[in-house]
């Protein structure tokens, strides 16, 4: 239903004629007002493109060394509901560009700041704790479009950086401005994603990169051919897979040229061991030469290993390394590791089938796969699946079971399940107020 009400009046014109002429002329004179006084509406969604230009930094060389740029950033109109952290349909619109833009490979090694801002009508107290509110609620609407919730940092500002400081009531200083904070220093949840860690296409001279024998063995990912520990697993081992052999290596320590030279040579001793093909194809990422790591990363997936799968799932939901964007295609290995039992790929599948994307929205099995996770103490899908029994979507509503599972994500330091747990305590739903 609309939140908005046009009432149309359709005055009586006064029997003198002169009231009506001074009535006019009030009006006009009011009018006359109202044409120098900026109004607040709300303009067409801004572009997945247009964003994308606002937000991306300038190319440099990964070892340019520069005073920093202005950061980069964008104001975008997010409409909610009245003096609520509730998203409207126009403001969903305008984050489904955002997360399209924060999707493309020239922002997914980026991390953001969601920043809320209001006018000054009101208490500022108030003002700041809906600001923080809603930069939440955009951060979390961003999270179940599948842009991964640790490159992005809600910060609520209130009043305190209007947009029009000369006129702080204009309804224009509303807004949520999303900021570049710079290229993200740890590994993400789903590893290797194109990182734009080096904008700058940088030449390989040791050696070109070389065909991984196509892995006969299938199964799950135990079934295959194990190679003892390598320099490889020492400088490329990828968080969250459970294949790894040596401890993970943040993206911040990674010297992707010494992990392509080195995993090369893993690969040609052990061309059976898939978890040497992902590692390489980590370095090829690190150097830009996304269509050799996306092949690689192709043949680990097809030989049946679920970090590998998950990964090219991520590539074809993003469209990098020569893959078109698939979102059915990114559905297809998400399930393959998924029933493998990949906590990571059971979540994101899950939130494939909760927005409807690459399959039918089916918010049950959205809930079956958080379940899933969740169980296997995945936060985000501890989260997710807290969320659903929230708003009674895919499961019967249930505040208990809604805050049992922000409690076990807020306990692993999730701050968004500690924000809404803290919101139910509030509210006395589902605890003790």
């Amino acid at each position: 239903m609309s939140n908005f009400v046009k009432n149309i009046i359709k005055p009586e014109q006064p029997a003198d004629p002169r009231r009506w002429l001074a009535g006019t002329v009030s009006v006009l004179a009011l009018l006359a007002v109202l044409v120098m006084v900026p109004i607040a509406t709300w303009a067409e969604a801004l572009s997945r493109d247009a964003i994308v230009t606002q937000l991306t930094p300038p190319l440099t060389l990964r070892s340019a060394k520069h005073t920093p740029a202005t950061p980069r950033a964008v104001d975008l109109e997010v409409p909610f509901e009245t003096n609520s952290a509730t998203l409207r349909s126009e403001g969903k619109k305008q984050l489904d560009e955002l997360a399209a833009a924060l999707a493309t490979p020239g922002l997914t090694g980026f991390q953001f700041e969601v920043g809320g801002h209001t006018d000054a009508t009101g208490s500022a107290a108030i003002n700041q704790k809906l600001s923080r509110q809603r930069a939440e609620a955009v951060k979390r609407y961003l999270g179940k479009q599948g842009i991964a919730t640790n490159r992005l940092r809600a910060v609520g500002y209130g009043s305190s950086h209007l947009k029009y400081p000369d006129q702080p009531d204009n309804g224009g200083n509303r807004r949520v401005e999303v900021v570049n904070l710079g290229r993200i220093t740890q590994t993400d949840a789903v590893a290797i994603a194109p990182s734009a860690a080096s904008p700058s296409p940088i030449a390989v001279t040791s050696q070109p990169p070389i065909p991984i024998p196509l892995i006969t063995t299938t199964g799950s990912a135990t079934s295959l051919i194990t190679a003892p520990v390598h320099d490889c697993d020492r400088l490329a081992a990828i968080p969250d897979d459970p294949g790894k052999l040596a401890p993970s290596v943040p993206e911040d320590k990674l010297d992707a040229e010494r992990v392509v030279a080195t995993c090369i040579e893993a690969v040609r001793l052990y061309p059976e061991a898939p978890r040497f093909a992902l590692q390489l194809a980590r370095g090829y990422f690190g150097i830009n030469r996304y269509e050799e790591a996306v092949k690689l990363i192709r043949q680990a997936a097809e030989a049946g290993y679920p970090k590998a799968q998950t990964i090219y799932a991520a590539a074809w939901s993003q469209g990098v390394g020569g893959l078109k964007q698939d979102d059915a295609e990114a559905a297809k290995w998400y399930r393959k590791a998924a029933e493998q039992g990949l906590a990571d790929a059971q979540n994101q599948l899950g939130t494939l089938y909760y927005n409807g994307k690459g399959v039918t929205q089916d918010y049950a099995e959205a809930a079956k796969w958080y379940r899933k996770a969740a169980e296997q103490n995945h936060a985000w899908a501890q989260n997710n699946l807290a969320e659903l029994y929230r708003d009674g979507e895919g499961v019967a509503q249930e505040y208990t079971e809604a805050a049992k599972w922000f409690l076990k994500a807020a306990d692993q330091g999730l701050s968004d399940a500690q924000n809404q747990l803290g919101t139910l305590y509030y509210n006395g739903k589902g605890v003790t107020q």
